[in-house]
């Protein structure tokens, strides 16, 4: 079943206790893999999805280095995993020894628990791929995610997703703007594990009996 592949997603800044707590409820009841939002509702998610995965952003959206360190004094013992922005500064920079200082501090805050790093795809172009998940993988990433879904894409996601496949062996979450059965299968027919999305009613609904 296709919800065994999905991250139900609720980053809306604005979401009050009373519309995360109808969430979480909505994707335990629907089965999914996981809920995914940021760390000041994971005791809310823990509550009212207990069998789903605890999933939590870190450095949302534009990995600010101090935003990122901000966020894991948060980390708590209920997150399963945590979604980690990669510092966009620095990619754009090419400062790529101070992205390999922060990402180790991540790993180091999250040890033990699945860490993904959402590169943002959106705004990379191909030769900026292969040294960002190369200093992932040597942080001990566990699983690459494609998007925030805050950016306009220059490529499809498709074929971001064949990008990173062409740069490492480890799993990809992809994510932004997912919102259908089709686009869903689509993407995991190409290999991809997890599915992000704020539309996974629509996802679900649209799998064929």
């Amino acid at each position: 079943m296709i919800s065994q592949y999905l991250e139900a997603t609720n980053l809306t800044p604005s979401a009050t206790s009373k519309e995360i707590k109808k969430f979480a409820q909505d994707a335990a009841r629907l089965n999914c893999l996981g809920v995914c939002s940021y760390l000041g509702n994971a005791l809310l998610l823990k509550k009212y999805a207990p069998n789903q995965k605890i999933v939590c952003v870190v450095g949302f959206p534009e990995g600010d280095p101090s935003h990122i360190l901000q966020d894991l004094d948060m980390a708590m013992n209920c997150i399963d995993e945590y979604d980690v922005v990669v510092p966009r500064a620095y990619i754009v920079m090419k400062q790529y020894r101070a992205f390999k200082k922060i990402m180790d501090l991540v790993r180091q805050a999250t040890e033990g628990k699945v860490l993904k790093a959402i590169i943002e795809t959106s705004y990379l172009t191909e030769a900026k791929f292969q040294p960002v998940i190369k200093i992932c993988e040597a942080c001990g990433v566990d699983i690459i995610k494609t998007n925030t879904g805050k950016y306009v894409r220059i490529r499809s996601l498709e074929d971001d997703v064949k990008l990173i496949q062409k740069y490492t062996k480890l799993p990809i979450k992809a994510s932004g703007g997912i919102g259908t059965y089709k686009e869903a299968k689509t993407l995991i027919d190409l290999g991809v594990t997890r599915i992000g999305t704020s539309k996974a009613d629509a996802i679900i609904s649209g799998e064929p009996k």
